[in-house]
């Protein structure tokens, strides 16, 4: 369920219900089936159906309430339903907009109204370098 930056959580939520359900129907398993990353490695993965803050971002009330809802909209999907996309952009809070810095065009997220847009995208439209340390998990524009 990995969302690029210039994606579409809603159509990817829901091409993900549709993708599962029809995995589990086609190997004749149930919704029970149906793991997260985190529940067989331990990875916070998706992030948005373990960590509560970003299960919020995404328009969830906590985690377990995003993997019960995305579970229950499997099975509907299952058993021949329909998922209604207009109520899933109204659930999830979640649209892409557009991003204009020092002219140059990127894209970005608004999620129930803060903006979010890629340090990288900022800094190199500014013409600076953008380093990641992922040992400490730091971002620094030069």
């Amino acid at each position: 369920m990995c969302v690029n930056q210039d994606g579409d959580f809603s159509k990817t939520y829901a091409n993900t219900v549709q993708l599962a359900a029809s995995l589990l129907k086609k190997h004749g398993l149930t919704v029970n089936d149906l793991w997260r990353h985190y529940d067989i490695t331990g990875k916070d993965c998706p992030r948005y159906f373990v960590d509560d803050v970003t299960a919020r971002q995404y328009g969830f009330v906590s985690a377990q309430a995003g993997w019960a809802k995305f579970r229950d909209d499997v099975l509907t999907v299952m058993k021949g339903g329909k998922l209604d996309m207009a109520e899933e952009k109204k659930v999830v809070g979640y649209e892409t907009v557009r991003v204009i810095v020092a002219g140059k065009e990127g894209s970005g997220y608004n999620i129930y109204g803060t903006v979010y847009v890629p340090l990288r995208f900022v800094g190199e439209a500014l013409g600076r370098e953008v380093i990641w340390d992922g040992v400490g998990k730091v971002a620094v524009i030069k």
